[in-house]
């Protein structure tokens, strides 16, 4: 396999290291981020071949982030993974943000064999945005299908509030502003 540049954008540190640990096994180099907001950072200096990209991280969440990098000129054809335990249980609107493949976060051995099987489809040029891989390994989770919906409730109060709203981080950086 062939040595790619590879971005890890995970809030949940552990899991970051482990899947920066299976690329390093398969020969890649490694970037990692923990959300939204320092992937785009990190892109600014490094120009990967390929990222993985959980759904829920605080900032910019990766919904968000694969609306940023496919509105762009300049990123909009990397090979995006989302790789995330939401899949199980909102599968339908995850095939429509436009990754080119999708895996569900499971076992470590099963998330392994997944994570290998994108960046081999990723070395054919291929793209699977037809199903989730690893669904067959999880059960639904009452805990991820409750943080969807509080994130959701939260999202959509914020886009419809009548007053303009602006979120920005300790570094004065908009994270995000209303429609109004």
């Amino acid at each position: 396999m062939k040595k790619h540049k590879t971005l890890v954008v995970d809030n949940n540190p552990v899991l970051r290291r482990v899947i920066a640990n299976i690329l390093e096994q398969a020969g890649c180099e490694v970037r990692t981020a923990e959300n939204g907001l320092d992937a785009l950072k990190v892109l600014a200096g490094y120009r990967p071949d390929v990222l993985f990209i959980d759904l829920i991280m605080p900032r910019i969440d990766g919904e968000k982030l694969i609306r940023i990098l496919r509105g762009s000129a300049v990123y909009n054809k990397m090979f995006l993974v989302i790789l995330s335990a939401v899949a199980m249980e909102d599968g339908t609107k995850i095939l429509d943000m436009g990754a080119d493949v999708c895996i569900a976060k499971g076992p470590a051995a099963a998330m392994k064999e997944h994570i290998l099987k994108a960046l081999e489809m990723y070395e054919k040029g291929c793209r699977d945005q037809t199903a989730i891989t690893g669904r067959e390994q999880l059960y639904p989770r009452e805990v991820t299908r409750e943080l969807l919906q509080i994130t959701r409730h939260d999202q959509v109060i914020f886009d419809h509030m009548t007053e303009g709203m602006i979120e920005m981080n300790e570094e004065s950086l908009f994270i995000r502003v209303n429609r109004v």
